[in-house]
């Protein structure tokens, strides 16, 4: 079974608990992953969602990220499905997010 058939299942049967996020890296970060696609609980803070995305990208210590969606930097108390009620691209029904990054320790 292929790997959009299990989404697929997934999303239809977890449609009201999930939310389809898609993640954009910006090009400045050094970091061979662009873009990628998850599944996310709508109870999920973005705090959480946030060191999720830090560890499955290839940054120095110093290096801080920063997500932003609805060009606004996404509040880190703020949930998932909080923000997928303001911010959901209504033709696509995901969630998006721009990651920046910025040297918090100076360089």
């Amino acid at each position: 079974m292929d790997n959009s058939c299990i989404i697929s299942r997934h999303v239809a049967t977890y449609n009201n608990r999930l939310v389809r996020v898609v993640i954009n890296v910006d090009e400045e970060i050094r970091n061979p992953i662009r873009d990628f696609k998850i599944l996310v609980d709508k109870d999920t803070e973005v705090s959480r969602l946030l060191g999720y995305v830090r560890r499955r990208l290839v940054l120095e210590k110093e290096e801080a990220i920063f997500m932003f969606t609805g060009g606004c930097l996404a509040s880190m108390s703020d949930t998932v499905g909080e923000l997928f009620i303001k911010n959901k691209d209504k033709k696509s029904n995901t969630l998006t997010f721009l990651i920046k990054s910025e040297t918090a320790f100076g360089n």
